[in-house]
């Protein structure tokens, strides 16, 4: 018995590092009990439940609930002695949201954005690339970062999540020297977001009740004074390097160069867990782009490299979400180009 007690405990502690119970993870909980569980068994169950009961979603504490209150107290068996009701469980107490100053929006957005809290949870089944979409803001180099973080590194956009239970997440970001030296550069916020007429107007998930995307955006806006901080251009490598605590680096490339080395390096980093864009040439040249699909002064996720028939090509990703070269069907974003074309469109590839 003191083994599944101590199983018990070890498993609410690994789950509990979120700082939230699932129903799901509510299950396996007790199924480290198993069906047979005893008296001094849920007894440690409920002295955990009652003592983190905020921590758990509606579904999970009914989960626990209902076996609390079905459970049969010490004793001889039921045939002997009636055992006695246990007491009702407290009623979950929600914390009271606290309400932080929040980052200044855009200088043109300033009459038309309102702040408000959006239903939704933080992760909808992980982070991904595809969750990341961009809103009306010039950060593509920022969203193209997260995406390829999410792409590469789904644990490290988890992580960098607190909830901190009353509406604020402390995100933990790394400031990254030249020299590779990182520091710690945590930013608390809390769970407002920009609105337009209910809607985001900034980055979002593709599924608007997932809500690390802008969350995540608003905490870089915090970390460099707002809005236009984060709206105006950026480097993509840094925002990586934010992320991952890695040290970034940066391969040019040119029209009608040997792509052989950018491919190997691509590959090599790719295959080692890092991340990748690439930028396309400013809008002076915004004509080498027509009927093109891609876009002049615009950052894109670089997704992988393969070889297909004999030919080296790249999948790049659009941030938009949308609006792609070639024409798969899709409209998804996502697409492929051989390593001359890639050379040609875009400037070079920043890795994390």
């Amino acid at each position: 018995m003191p083994d599944r007690i101590a199983a018990m405990r070890a498993k609410f502690a690994a789950v509990l590092v979120d700082q939230k119970v699932t129903a799901k993870e509510a299950k396996a909980l007790v199924a480290t009990l198993g069906k047979d569980a005893q008296a001094p068994e849920l007894a440690a169950l409920r002295e955990l439940f009652v003592a983190n009961q905020s921590k758990f979603e509606p579904a999970a504490a009914a989960r626990i609930q209902k076996l609390l209150g079905d459970a049969p107290a010490p004793g001889p068996a039921p045939s002997i002695v009636t055992p006695a009701p246990l007491p009702p469980l407290p009623a979950p107490v929600t914390p009271a949201r606290k309400d932080l100053p929040d980052p200044a929006v855009l200088d043109k957005h300033a009459d038309t954005l309102k702040w408000d809290w959006l239903p939704g949870s933080l992760f909808v089944d992980g982070a991904k690339e595809t969750d990341v979409i961009q809103g009306q803001i010039a950060n593509c180099y920022m969203v193209s970062a997260f995406a390829a973080v999410a792409e590469q590194s789904p644990d490290v956009i988890k992580n960098a999540f607190t909830d901190n239970g009353d509406g604020t997440y402390t995100v933990h970001l790394f400031n990254v020297s030249p020299e590779g030296d990182k520091t710690k550069n945590d930013v608390v916020i809390d769970g407002q977001l920009p609105l337009s007429y209910g809607s985001l107007s900034y980055a979002k998930g593709a599924d608007r009740s997932e809500l690390w995307v802008p969350l995540l955006e608003k905490a870089f806006a915090q970390s460099k004074g707002g809005y236009e901080g984060i709206g105006k251009g950026g480097q993509a490598g840094a925002v990586m390097a934010a992320l991952t605590g890695r040290p970034n680096s940066y391969s040019a490339m040119y029209a009608g160069m040997n792509t052989d080395a950018i491919y190997d390096t691509v590959k090599t980093a790719m295959a080692a867990g890092k991340s990748a864009t690439a930028g396309t040439h400013g809008e002076e040249d915004a004509a080498l782009y027509a009927g093109t699909g891609l876009h002049a002064w615009h950052s894109y996720t670089v997704l992988g490299v393969s070889e297909e028939n004999g030919a080296k090509m790249v999948t790049l990703r659009n941030p938009w979400g949308r609006s792609e070269a070639g024409n798969d069907g899709t409209d998804d974003g996502v697409f492929k180009l051989d390593m001359a074309s890639f050379a040609k469109y875009y400037t070079g590839v920043h890795i994390d």
